[in-house]
């Protein structure tokens, strides 16, 4: 079952295996849909590991990564934990396809703390689950049109969040 929370904030002392933030089950798809998008929020700077890393990214080979990564890091495009940093990726494509490039996992702490906080942005709300298999919007492009308010909204947010 989908984590219900407006924010969920967790201390990370283990990692997280790889993982997609998009729903293989029906029940999950149900409540709230897919997550478009994650918003990960780092409230702590970690001395060593910690990183978020993207193993199947396109751009893993291009980030040079020294001795101050993980090795974990080194298993994909990584990013580092950094207090007051965010980071927003996103798990399906505009046309509401699921991105399996989006898989992503958390890589051990090996000093320090890891504190953080994540926001999910799924198709629909949680207050209202669809009761039907099919498109509750009166859109009849719902499924494109559901996305692309979202897609808008998430692109402000990330336009604003690298401009800080």
């Amino acid at each position: 079952m989908a984590k219900l929370c407006k924010y969920c904030i967790m201390r990370m002392d283990r990692s997280y295996e790889p993982h997609f933030d998009y729903f293989h089950d029906k029940e999950n798809q149900k409540l709230g849909g897919h997550r478009v998008a994650t918003v990960l929020m780092y409230l702590s700077d970690v001395e060593k590991g910690g990183e978020t890393v993207f193993p199947s990214s396109l751009e893993k080979d291009s980030q040079p990564k020294g001795d101050d990564w993980s090795d974990c890091a080194k298993n994909g495009y990584a990013v580092k934990p950094r207090k007051g940093d965010a980071l927003l990726f996103f798990s399906l494509h505009p046309d509401a396809t699921t991105d399996p490039r989006s898989l992503h996992g958390s890589c051990p702490v090996i000093e320090g703390e890891k504190w953080s906080a994540t926001k999910w942005i799924h198709v629909r709300s949680f207050d209202a689950p669809s009761t039907s298999e099919g498109c509750v919007d009166k859109d009849p492009n719902c499924p494109t049109g559901l996305l692309r308010v979202n897609v808008r909204r998430i692109s402000y947010i990330w336009w604003a969040l690298r401009r800080l």
